[in-house]
């Protein structure tokens, strides 16, 4: 009963249950169920430009819907008398609501805790003089190419909808880059999952790579009407896409792989792919059969801007993924494999060679995502990922109780761990008061230390929440609740 109603209280606050006894971010019951993309929703729903976008893309402006990415002086043009807005009134909404072509106008790069501050686009424009009224376009407010979920959810939910093995409502971030010699092959079937309003999303794929004969093309074509206006339709075509340039074998395949991410869930993802396409090089053959690499062939591995007769096809699919992605990741690595041979060989090699140069790329600080460093013990020390979501949490949830104010670290620190402060039973329970720390007495050798680290979950969590989201996807349960390194935390 003491539990229940415990567990009644901290739910005000935090999202996971603080522990009993000495070390309150330790992981407890549930806690050892989350997924990577559990842990991934649970800072990206705390996340305040994302809770205002939500609210945005829910309330958008009748006049502006199914207008995405016209420029706005365009878009003024086309609209009957009834619709039309002298610019004024459009300068007095949201800025926010409105795009340049390389981001969402606003205070994107200057997050505001707790919450988004609005302005309007005039407001913007007055802080950005170089900033044209002929430059802006109307933003598609979409949650896939801002934030890599697939749909927009409520960020008052605690947990996203449970999908079959192999979806992920991350997908977007997760989406493999690959090609073949072939201009005929095609990617698999999405994976699809059906909202309870009827829309359907892709969240995965089903199957393998497909051959051109089993698809239906379509190709726009411009016909000429009578009154000689020009319309586009879509005809269907039997004509074979071209060969890609850069490959000297038609038994090859091209990946990338980013080394600011984790390289073993990258590969799992091309694993299926590439066995696919070996079976339709290779029909009826079973995979043992295929022998392994003639002896001093490995994998070919190149950084992309070195790539030669592949670099113009590799520039435009990371230019283009540098515009989806919340974070920049410019550590990535071609790599080239040959299915002629056993693939499990050549996978089980680029692996190894690319976790390696990951590490040695990780202790010269290049890499963007510093997560691999962290720690945990899921038996009885703080775990980091959970001390950072909680410590957020309080820090946003705990105002209610603090005159409406944000609590600071300091404070924080006291309602965790001691309990003469007045938030601690509030916080932890009556129950747990023989496990406090009297950390409000400067002589106490903690204080310094606990209250530190509070500062430090705090200034993660942040970080988590505004973009390291994204490094934790693809992570198996087991690697997030495992030590990783030797040094501990």
């Amino acid at each position: 009963m003491a539990d229940s109603i415990h567990n009644q209280v901290h739910a005000r606050y935090t999202s996971s249950a603080l522990a009993e006894e000495g070390f309150p971010f330790a992981l407890t019951g549930s806690d050892f169920n989350l997924t990577d993309e559990d842990w991934a929703w649970r800072f990206l729903r705390l996340n305040p430009l994302y809770r205002y976008d939500y609210e945005l893309q829910r309330n958008q402006p009748r006049i502006l819907k199914n207008s995405a990415g016209k420029l706005l002086s365009d878009w003024r043009k086309t609209q009957p008398p009834q619709e039309l807005r002298s610019v004024k009134q459009f300068l007095a909404m949201d800025a926010r609501r409105f795009c340049t072509m390389d981001h969402a106008l606003g205070s994107t790069y200057q997050y505001q805790w707790p919450m988004h501050i609005p302005e309007t686009l005039e407001e913007y424009r007055q802080k950005n003089n170089e900033l044209l009224t002929s430059d802006v376009r109307i933003r598609d407010i979409d949650c896939g190419r801002d934030y890599g979920l697939a749909h927009w959810f409520d960020p008052s939910l605690e947990s996203l909808p449970r999908l079959e093995p192999g979806q992920s409502w991350f997908f977007p971030f997760i989406e493999p880059l690959w090609w073949v010699p072939q201009g005929n092959l095609f990617p698999p079937k999405p994976s699809q999952f059906r909202m309870a309003d009827g829309r359907v999303i892709d969240l995965g794929f089903v199957g393998g790579i497909r051959e051109l004969e089993n698809m239906r093309i379509f190709r726009p074509e411009t016909i000429l009407l009578m009154n000689g206006d020009k319309v586009e339709k879509l005809r269907e075509s039997n004509e074979v896409p071209p060969d890609r340039p850069g490959f000297s074998f038609p038994t090859e395949m091209l990946f990338l792989i980013s080394l600011d991410g984790y390289v073993g869930s990258q590969i799992n993802v091309i694993k299926p792919l590439a066995e696919s396409f070996q079976e339709i090089r290779f029909p009826g053959v079973k995979p043992k059969i295929f022998l392994p690499p003639p002896k001093g062939y490995e994998p070919v591995i190149f950084l992309p801007e070195r790539a030669g007769g592949f670099a113009s096809l590799l520039k435009s699919a990371l230019d283009d993924l540098s515009k989806r992605s919340s974070t920049p990741r410019p550590n990535w690595r071609a790599v080239l494999i040959n299915v002629k041979y056993n693939l499990a060989g050549q996978l089980s090699d680029v692996n190894k060679i690319l976790t390696d140069e990951q590490l040695c790329l990780e202790k010269e600080n290049i890499l963007v995502n510093p997560l691999r460093r962290r720690t945990g013990n899921k038996n009885k020390k703080d775990f980091w990922l959970k001390r950072a979501l909680c410590v957020l949490e309080l820090h946003l949830n705990m105002a209610m109780v603090n005159c409406g104010k944000t609590l600071s670290p300091e404070r924080i620190a006291r309602a965790v761990y001691d309990p003469s402060d007045p938030l601690y039973i509030e916080l932890r329970g009556s129950q747990n008061v023989r496990h406090g720390i009297s950390i409000s007495q400067p002589q106490n050798r903690y204080s310094s230390e606990l209250t530190e680290n509070i500062k430090e979950a705090l200034a993660l969590g942040k970080k988590l929440s505004e973009c390291l989201y994204e490094f934790l996807i693809g992570l198996p349960t087991e690697g997030i609740t495992r030590k990783e390194t030797t040094s501990g935390e």
